[in-house]
């Protein structure tokens, strides 16, 4: 028998080289803030009935109690409406000279009244509570610019872009109920 390193290359031998995973970014590298795309937020968002806006809520905190030990992150959640206006200022004032960015143009007090009133509607009657599923878009600028500052700061961060299983289970759930409510609020009895 030869040794591999004596004799001719086998042309049957499974490749040696390294090869790199073919991952959109690198989950190690730390963010400031919640990184999600927002073509996810916005399914999630919907077909989540808005649970997924408190899991956003709660892993902006989280990110951010890293900084600051004194941010009780489920709690922030929880409270949302109490505390969604401190986390879009927190955003807007975490600028130019903390991310080498242009300066911010997020409105944090529009966006915490849009997102808060459209969140209330859910009390309203058939068929106005259907506008609490538009509270979403308050949360779109927002996370523009979280994922503008991410990318200055942490370049080839993972940008939570795909679905998981879990996400799946969610859209298919949810979005099936979204559907089956809305033909129940519009179709004759």
């Amino acid at each position: 028998m030869r040794d591999a390193d004596t004799g001719p290359p086998n042309p049957y031998a499974p490749p040696v080289a390294a090869v790199a995973d073919l991952v959109d970014g690198d989950p190690s590298v730390e963010t400031p803030f919640f990184a999600v795309s927002l073509r996810k937020l916005s399914i999630m968002s919907v077909c989540t009935f808005g649970l997924y806006e408190f899991f956003w809520f709660f892993s902006h905190w989280a990110i951010i109690r890293r900084r600051d030990r004194r941010v009780v992150p489920l709690a922030r959640a929880f409270f949302a409406v109490l505390f969604c206006y401190p986390l879009m200022s927190h955003v807007r004032k975490f600028g130019p000279e903390q991310a080498g960015l242009a300066p911010a143009r997020l409105y944090a007090g529009l966006c915490t009244t849009g997102w808060i009133l459209f969140t209330l509607t859910q009390r309203l009657p058939d068929p106005y509570w259907l506008l609490t599923f538009v509270a979403f878009v308050f949360l779109l600028p927002v996370q523009r610019r979280v994922n503008e500052i991410n990318a200055a700061v942490a370049p080839g961060h993972y940008p939570n872009d795909r679905f998981t299983p879990l996400n799946w289970i969610g859209i298919v759930l949810g979005g099936s109920l979204l559907v089956l409510m809305t033909l129940d609020l519009f179709l004759p009895e």
